[in-house]
């Protein structure tokens, strides 16, 4: 189709051809759209995504169907994003933890948008055009990020100290890890971590349930729920975590 001068070329190269004039140069010449539809937004990324994920490649590329590359992506789909963003994480450590029993399936999906960095923080929310300045309400100046929301913000670091030092009081070798280590799950796996998974499941919990309802977090609160998560975890069968002392 890419090789002779025919109508569907010419519609591919008004539509996409400024978009794909890399991977396929012979759509660069001629007249090309200002404004793309949706549709073709859609096809140039799908494209792409071929082409990063070896399913097509510069000299297939001319020939290729989008049912092909969608029969590719549903026998082998490709790795989330976040992973080739961050090649350097240990991603089987992590995602063993996000399928660890010690986590309920609403603790697994919280942590699983957390951790791939599709959570709703405010920054996000203006990536989307859905919050003017993407900025914590306490904190002047300061984009709502995940680690801030959680670690950082004058709302949450205390509870999150509190956190940490029932994490290190159980595990000492932890004490020095970094705290975005402990948000994206890959903190150094040491012998008996259940606890640590559980005290951090219940705290990013805690938070999230805290924002949605729009209330102030505190260490009694945290404490009084991490209590009644404790309580209802020990009554059913899980994993073995230990003893909570507060």
């Amino acid at each position: 189709m890419l090789d002779s001068e025919t109508n569907s070329k010419k519609h591919l190269s008004y539509w996409i051809g400024i978009q794909m004039r890399r991977d396929l140069p012979e759509l660069a010449n001629g007249p090309h759209a200002e404004i793309i539809p949706p549709y073709f937004k859609h096809s140039v990324n799908l494209l792409k995504e071929a082409v990063n994920a070896d399913i097509v490649n510069l000299g297939n590329m001319g020939a290729v169907k989008t049912k092909a590359i969608y029969a590719e992506f549903n026998s082998t789909p490709p790795p989330p994003k976040i992973i080739s963003k961050h090649p350097e994480l240990p991603w089987e450590l992590i995602y063993d933890r996000l399928d660890s029993c010690v986590l309920s399936p609403t603790c697994r999906d919280l942590w699983f948008i957390v951790i791939n960095n599709i959570y709703p923080n405010k920054q996000r929310l203006h990536r989307l055009n859905q919050h003017e300045t993407g900025n914590c309400a306490k904190c002047i100046n300061t984009q709502e990020t995940n680690p801030h929301l959680f670690m950082e913000c004058a709302n949450t670091r205390p509870v999150w100290l509190f956190v940490r030092e029932l994490i290190t009081d159980k595990q000492p070798g932890l004490l020095f890890t970094p705290c975005i280590d402990f948000m994206n799950l890959c903190y150094t796996k040491l012998e008996g971590e259940n606890m640590t998974l559980f005290l951090l499941s219940t705290f990013v919990a805690f938070i999230h349930d805290c924002r949605r309802a729009e209330e102030n977090v505190s260490v009694n609160k945290f404490k009084g729920f991490l209590k009644n998560c404790y309580f209802k975890y020990t009554q059913g069968k899980h994993p073995d975590i230990g003893v909570l002392n507060l």
